[in-house]
């Protein structure tokens, strides 16, 4: 059974919900055991969930026991849905039967995408039991600058600014069809990124970038490689100077999801490989 629930309830429900969070196979993506996040700032953010207008909190229960939760959001000029947080001891397959069934009444047609660690395997056999298919796998890793050892740089990475911009665009048109960070997006909050373009004989052949320069915590955006170039190569070059960059600004993490072909470079720099990150998604229909 899903149902709404106050905050006094939920308290009551689970007591003590940051230890639900720590195993793969019974969770959501954000991960909140990655050595950055806290249970304090947790608990934090699960309090929006009963104050804001476009968030709940949902409950799973068999039996009059509490299993599991999911802590939703929603932004209707976009008609798109997704998870703060998703936790279920037992069954989760079959409580996020109950979410999806719950979303088709009450937000039909609107977008979902949810991303689950590989290792919640029920989330992937309900899931593609109701014929919805894996639209992306990618490993997550992430990296605390306190055990980062600054890294030679390659001339072939160079630092993408105003005036120079178009070695972004020149890489970025071959991906951006389906994103919102389009080259328009991007160039109009530059201020924001930081980007940088690896460079042969005048020509662009990747592009790494990240935004909330000057933050904490950092999350790289994109890595775009051009097809038939040599990822490890580029990746590599490209990553040193943007992580050196990132650790000079005092940041104290990075994350990024990112094709598994590339986790070896990553490893050697000092990042841990955390999972999987394996997104479904779709739109909510009446009858998915």
């Amino acid at each position: 059974m899903i149902q709404t629930c106050t905050e006094k309830q939920w308290c009551e429900l689970f007591p003590k919900p940051w230890e639900m969070l720590g195993s793969l196979e019974n969770i959501s993506f954000p991960l909140y055991h990655d050595g950055v996040k806290t249970e304090e700032g947790f608990l934090a953010r699960t309090k929006e969930a009963f104050s804001r207008e476009d968030e709940e909190m949902l409950v799973f229960t068999e039996q009059d026991a509490a299993l599991g939760w999911a802590h939703t959001y929603w932004i209707p000029e976009e008609r798109y849905l997704g998870l703060v947080s998703m936790a279920v001891t037992g069954n989760f397959g079959k409580a996020l039967g109950q979410l999806l069934r719950y979303w088709e009444k009450r937000f039909p047609e609107y977008q979902w995408t949810s991303y689950f660690p590989e290792e919640n395997i029920q989330a992937k056999s309900a899931l593609e039991s109701l014929g919805l298919q894996p639209e992306i796998r990618e490993a997550v890793g992430i990296l605390l600058f306190d055990q980062y050892v600054f890294q030679p740089e390659s001339h072939h990475a160079v630092k993408v600014s105003q005036e120079n911009f178009d070695l972004f665009r020149q890489v970025h048109q071959f991906f951006e069809s389906e994103m919102y960070w389009t080259s328009q997006r991007i160039a109009a909050q530059l201020d924001a990124w930081t980007i940088y373009g690896y460079v042969e004989r005048e020509t662009c052949l990747g592009v790494l970038y990240f935004n909330g320069t000057g933050q904490k915590d950092l999350e790289i955006f994109g890595l775009d490689i051009l097809p038939g170039e040599d990822i490890h190569k580029i990746g590599k070059a490209l990553l040193a100077s943007a992580l050196n960059k990132a650790k000079g600004d005092q940041a104290r993490s990075i994350y990024f999801f990112h094709d598994p072909a590339i986790s070896k470079e990553l490893e050697q720099m000092g990042f841990r490989i955390l999972t999987a990150a394996v997104a479904y998604g779709g739109f909510v229909k009446e009858n998915p």
